[in-house]
């Protein structure tokens, strides 16, 4: 039986049309609907989301009608304005990667998965060289032990004879610990390689992984609505508004101010405070948009700390910060 492979978007807005396309991307054959294999063309390759019953605007698929082959799936997932799927003209709002091992979904970059199986089959390769040699001494000791229990039973046999049995015995003892101290060291060397490939690992899969789960106003642009512990990914120089909410609380009384800094000890501000209580579009859940000026984006590419602040009538007093996200400015990539 084949396992559950689930993927989740959350959005702001209930009561939606949700769909996905699934890509495998050792062959490009996307996931068929009709009946869960890929396919180069797919009869129906676009597969609906449910919204959570409690969770609203937690919209999830699950699927497992067949086991999913090792590699990486790459999804695309559209809110649809008809009646009907139509990539063409309807907004991608989420877009991601799945690793699969085993038929089962896992957290990795494959380059860095690579080289720890490289590293692994290396260290096995040199093991077994020293276990072999291992066996060839210890066969080596039965053999002379065996010459001296023959000479031990040969009246022949002098004293010299005996001590030069012996000496070669305890030359293959010899030996026999240092091949077995090279096998601890090569065993050692290759744990601390393993732990150090998957730390880097986790690193590399903490620095790079990012989840996209709403279009910004600008078409081309791929964000994530700004949210606390959130990142919204930007393109250096572009004019846009960057979605935010709910709240999931009661400001109208208040005003809201957005700014942004390089570092949170900062006292000069990357983007200057400024009011966006007017981009508030639902006063009932309290979402809106933070709109942001060429200018405004056109920073050194990096990660700055945002947010949007809440205040009285006056602008001033008694500040509260209601959202903190992490604005990424990337430069443009021009095919």
């Amino acid at each position: 039986m084949a396992n559950v492979k689930k993927i989740t978007i959350d959005w702001n807005m209930t009561g939606l049309t949700i769909y996905l396309i699934a890509r495998r991307e050792a062959d490009n054959y996307r996931l068929n609907d009709a009946n869960g294999d890929f396919a180069v063309n797919p009869a129906d390759p676009y597969l609906s989301l449910t919204e959570d019953p409690v969770i609203k605007g937690r919209y999830e698929l699950s699927e497992s009608r067949a086991v999913w082959g090792n590699g990486r799936y790459t999804i695309a997932i559209y809110k649809q304005a008809g009646g009907s799927p139509a990539p063409v003209s309807d907004t991608i709002i989420g877009s991601g990667d799945i690793y699969i091992i085993n038929d089962i979904e896992v957290v990795v970059d494959a380059a860095i998965s690579s080289r720890a199986a490289e590293e692994t089959v290396a260290k096995e390769a040199t093991l077994a060289t020293v276990v072999g040699y291992i066996d060839t001494e210890i066969t080596a000791i039965i053999n002379a032990i065996s010459a001296l229990q023959t000479d031990l039973g040969d009246p022949s046999a002098d004293t010299t004879t005996l001590y030069s049995q012996l000496l070669l015995v305890k030359g293959y003892v010899d030996t026999l610990e240092t091949a077995i101290a090279s096998h601890e060291a090569a065993r050692a060397a290759m744990q601390i390689a393993l732990i150090a490939e998957h730390d880097a690992t986790q690193a590399a899969v903490a620095a790079t992984l990012v989840i996209n789960v709403m279009s910004a106003t600008k078409g081309a642009i791929q964000v994530s609505y700004a949210k606390t512990g959130g990142t919204v990914e930007v393109i250096k120089g572009d004019t846009i508004s960057i979605p935010y909410g709910p709240l999931g609380k009661n400001i109208t009384t208040r005003k809201l101010f957005f700014a942004a800094k390089q570092a949170l000890g900062d006292t000069i501000y990357a983007i200057a405070v400024k009011e966006i209580t007017a981009q508030v579009t639902d006063f009932t859940t309290f979402t809106g948009t933070i709109p942001l000026t060429s200018a405004e984006t056109s920073l050194t590419p990096g990660a700055y700390y945002a947010a949007i602040e809440s205040r009285d009538p006056d602008g001033v007093s008694q500040p509260v910060e209601e959202i903190r996200f992490i604005l990424k400015i990337v430069e443009q990539i021009i095919l």
